[in-house]
């Protein structure tokens, strides 16, 4: 990973952060982008002079585009785009679920991954690069996960292989992973 630029979204605490960590060690240059300034603070100073922190609502597609400019300018380029910021979002019953929390769910969930891969796609159209999308064992496996999380996490899976088609032809490739439960502040604080 050798002077390779990643980008990873949610990398403050859990899945993100570990990633950022296994490609600092590699020897790559890591943006962390997280919501939580403080979190992100704390994991940029953790990793060192290798990482740099930009806070995004990654929901925001004007944040997204300046998170992937500001990834390319910082490190001259972006080799991986981790899409992987999330959170259980809207629970409990579908005969209760409010229009609100449905539409949140789904930006967080969907959207995001959708606007990580089109902003990744123009900056690594060039160069070629990879992508990945976090979804989840809830993606095939009903039961792991409240509902919304499940039909995002599932519409991730989707996604992912379809766009893979449309960007193979600049050399990007796009994969997902569908990790089960792991023991994160994520996790941690659902129960």
């Amino acid at each position: 990973m050798e002077n390779m630029t990643a980008l990873i979204t949610g990398a403050g605490s859990g899945i993100g952060f570990g990633v950022a960590s296994r490609l600092i060690v590699e020897g790559a240059k890591v943006v962390i982008a997280d919501i939580d300034v403080e979190k992100g603070n704390q994991a940029q100073t953790s990793l060192g002079e290798n990482a740099r922190f930009q806070k995004c609502d990654v929901t925001n597609e004007s944040e997204v585009k300046a998170l992937v400019e500001f990834a390319v300018s910082e490190f001259g380029g972006l080799d991986i785009m981790h899409n992987n910021a999330g959170a259980f979002g809207a629970r409990g019953s579908i005969l209760e679920m409010d229009a609100d929390g449905i539409d949140k769910t789904y930006a967080l969930l969907v959207k995001s991954v959708v606007l990580g891969m089109k902003h990744a796609g123009l900056a690594m159209k060039e160069k070629g690069g990879t992508i990945i999308n976090t979804a989840s064992i809830s993606a095939t496996k009903p039961g792991y996960g409240p509902h919304l999380y499940q039909g995002a996490k599932a519409a991730v899976r989707q996604l992912t292989k379809s766009v893979s088609l449309e960007l193979a032809q600049y050399q990007i490739r796009v994969n997902c992973i569908s990790p089960g439960g792991v023991y994160t502040p994520l996790i941690g604080n659902a129960f």
